[in-house]
């Protein structure tokens, strides 16, 4: 069963039977819209991809950064693109030093 272009760009359920090879080009809006949780699942998906980000845990002082990037994230329309991009200007990853210039500088 193929799914015409024409059904995704202008929102045409696709038949249940193809869902798989449509999931890339769905945006991270429609899989949020459907949850109960959104903010909750909003909150833990920013937190993941942060800590992904990282290389680290978060700590209680990433807390407003999480809460930065979850409602930057409401305001673009819960876009997957977004999310990447409020993580990558997040304070916490832009004050992100590297495990090599640590070492480096805590070496005499």
């Amino acid at each position: 069963m193929a799914i015409d272009q024409e059904d995704l760009l202008f929102g045409a359920d696709p038949p249940r039977a193809s869902l798989e090879p449509a999931f890339a080009q769905h945006t991270l809006r429609r899989r949020v819209a459907g949850t109960e949780k959104r903010d909750d699942f909003v909150r833990c998906l920013s937190e993941k991809m942060l800590t992904y980000a990282l290389g680290r845990g978060l700590e209680y002082y990433d807390k407003c950064a999480v809460e930065q990037i979850t409602k930057r994230l409401a305001k673009n329309k819960y876009r997957f693109s977004s999310l990447m991009l409020e993580v990558i200007k997040s304070t916490p990853f832009q004050m992100h030093r590297g495990e090599e210039q640590q070492l480096t500088q805590a070496s005499p």
